[in-house]
């Protein structure tokens, strides 16, 4: 509540609600982004792009793209 004087809980509530669902909306688009073909940075080992490659292939296999879009 210091973080926001003057609001009410409710409202600091919902406020906090959808920051923590463009958090994880800004983390998957960095997630697809890091994928091969994408590197923003040339500094990072080569391994990583793989290992996001993969991670990322296994939330489109579980569904995560209709999960996102029909909510």
């Amino acid at each position: 509540m210091p973080s926001y004087p003057g609001l009410p809980r409710g409202l600091v509530g919902v406020l906090l609600y959808y920051d923590g669902h463009k958090a994880l909306a800004t983390a998957l688009r960095t997630i697809m982004q890091a994928r091969s073909g994408f590197h923003w940075t040339v500094d990072i080992s080569s391994n990583i792009p793989d290992f996001l490659a993969k991670f990322s292939d296994e939330l489109v296999a579980d569904g995560l793209i209709e999960k996102v879009l029909s909510k």
